[in-house]
């Protein structure tokens, strides 16, 4: 299981229910809603569920309000929950889009004058605040490292079959870097640029099959094609 961004703001006085409706619209305008927020399509809201961009944190004694606090307290303002889609970026799990985050946290806090912004994944109970100090620090964590440490596996003890041993692992033809492996297998290995997306895939023997850019490669599907084409040929 990944780990996926939670966010919780506490807002330094309470809103009413059509001033949030309002504020989500504008939070998700603003930071565009594809791969950015977790809204409700149609079929949800059959089943009424409006989830929003920002949703009200429930009251305390509500069965979902300790979970959707994350540990955070309310104090004299109130609670309301970022509904994020994507995985966590942070130190040790570099793998979401830090500047969404950022971009979220940023509209919260020049929007709503004195909150507070907490941010974290989804594998704890409690959440770390996220201000333009912590924020900084995360910047600075990705521009030496990017995404590196998490999918390039680097400095972690994972099987070999994700470094250099491989002797056919390729080198991206652009970028000039070897090319991280993905998947490994009886006779089968696939590897990505981490830079341009352009991808490799491997079945046995000494060839090594290239492919273009692309977000959506499936390297199984790529596979199961190449040993067709062989039965075929």
């Amino acid at each position: 299981m990944g780990v996926d961004a939670r966010m919780v703001v506490r807002l330094a006085s309470p809103l009413t229910d059509a001033e949030i409706v309002d504020a989500s619209y504008r939070l998700s305008e603003a930071c565009g809603h594809h791969e950015v927020f977790w809204q409700s399509n149609d079929e949800s809201m059959a089943r009424g569920e409006m989830r929003r961009a920002l949703n009200r944190v429930p009251p305390a004694g509500d069965e979902e309000s300790e979970y959707r606090a994350c540990g955070i307290e309310a104090g004299d303002g109130m609670l309301v929950w970022v509904s994020l889609w994507g995985r966590y970026y942070g130190e040790g799990y570099e793998r979401g889009n830090l500047w969404t985050f950022i971009a979220v946290a940023e509209w919260m806090e020049r929007n709503f004058h004195g909150c507070r912004v907490f941010y974290g994944g989804d594998t704890g109970e409690s959440l770390e605040p996220f201000s333009a100090r912590e924020r900084e620090e995360l910047i600075a964590h990705w521009a030496a490292n990017g995404g590196r440490p998490y999918y390039a596996r680097e400095g972690k003890s994972y099987p070999s079959w994700y470094g250099d041993e491989h002797p056919l692992r390729p080198t991206c033809p652009l970028c000039q870097y070897k090319a991280t492996q993905y998947g490994s297998g009886r006779e089968f290995a696939s590897w990505q640029c981490d830079g341009c997306k352009r991808h490799w895939v491997w079945i046995g023997g000494d060839r090594v099959n290239a492919f273009g850019p692309s977000y959506d490669f499936d390297s199984f599907k790529a596979a199961e094609e190449m040993r067709l084409e062989l039965v075929g040929g």
